[in-house]
């Protein structure tokens, strides 16, 4: 029965893996606005001159610096090309893959292998040349790859910072790895997170140099969607796969799982769209996919261990009530 299970499982979250990409269009806006810069910037344009003059052409805003880009992913496709980068994408989810794989030694074979190969469906179906632009693409394989390295706290740090230098939502990270608190490793994240601040300090003002008086700004954020909002995000996120109830069941999986960053930072992420994002700040998903709908393999994990429990028990009480 309890293999059953395992297969349901895996079907049911290899589905909703497979669905995740459903949304990302390499027609969509914000994408064409990515892939159009780098263009620009790998035919030899400078990175902030290209940003601004195209953001006035397509309307986007300017205010504040962080509606712009950091210039790593564009400047990374000038320099190896999308070939390049498809490559690139593909060799750190295998980096993740091994990393989880070592990360969960400890748990039950069918256990282990159906979360590596809901992680592996799930980048597999996010990896595309259509989305290599989207920043949140790679911060969400990065962060994937961190957080699966805490047997070795210097890569899984250097992965987490890679993160937030293309995408500075992932900044949250950082505070997450201080946990649980030694002294090198304070030290080493106070000095990642000195690095980070003064890289998006040079950003800022390189955006600021090309900004003029009559460009426009954002709309601003806190859509306050709430958790039912969340719940329709996140279906709509798997094509459907899921329905709407069933939408928070992976984060409950990690909860159950017991991580000590996985849980944090997925639910940061559920809680930051819920009350920051726009209803068209889908693409903020990606930052804990592809791991979050492996959550499910540990709930039903958990839901078949309690069933183990439980069955002895409830035997026990039979025999001991039958007459002598």
């Amino acid at each position: 029965m309890s293999g059953l299970c395992w297969w349901l499982v895996l079907a049911a979250s290899v589905l909703v893996a497979l669905g995740l990409p459903v949304p990302l269009r390499a027609e969509d806006g914000d994408i064409a606005l990515y892939r159009e810069i780098a263009g620009r910037v790998e035919r030899g344009d400078g990175y902030y001159a290209a940003a601004a003059e195209l953001h006035r052409q397509e309307n986007y805003p300017l205010r504040p610096f962080v509606t712009v880009r950091s210039p790593v992913l564009a400047l990374g496709h000038a320099l190896i090309g999308g070939a390049g980068m498809l490559l690139a994408a593909w060799l750190i989810l295998g980096m993740a893959l091994t990393a989880w794989f070592r990360t969960l030694r400890d748990r039950p074979p069918a256990e282990r292998a159906a979360v590596l190969a809901v992680i592996a469906a799930g980048g597999a179906a996010l990896i595309s040349p259509e989305v290599l632009h989207v920043h949140e693409l790679w911060a969400g394989l990065l962060i994937t790859l961190a957080l699966g390295l805490g047997w070795n706290r210097r890569l899984q740090l250097g992965a987490a910072v890679c993160a937030v230098l293309l995408r500075e939502l992932a900044a949250p990270i950082l505070i997450l790895l201080l946990f649980p608190f030694e002294r090198r490793q304070f030290v080493r994240v106070g000095i990642a997170i000195g690095i980070v601040a003064a890289f998006y300090a040079w950003h800022a003002a390189n955006v600021a140099s090309v900004v003029q008086p009559g460009d426009p700004s954002s709309q601003g954020w806190f859509g306050l969607m709430g958790p039912a909002g969340l719940a329709t995000y996140l279906s709509a996120a798997a094509g459907r796969a899921i329905p709407v109830w069933a939408a928070f069941l992976p984060l409950a999986g990690w909860m159950m799982h017991g991580d000590r960053l996985v849980f944090p930072w997925c639910a940061g992420v559920a809680g930051a769209i819920a009350i920051i994002a726009r209803p068209d700040n889908l693409f903020w998903l990606l930052m804990f996919c592809p791991l979050y709908p492996a959550g499910l393999v540990f709930l039903v994990s958990a839901a078949i261990l309690a069933v183990r429990r439980l069955r002895p028990a409830r035997w026990m009480s039979v025999r001991m009530g039958q007459p002598s």
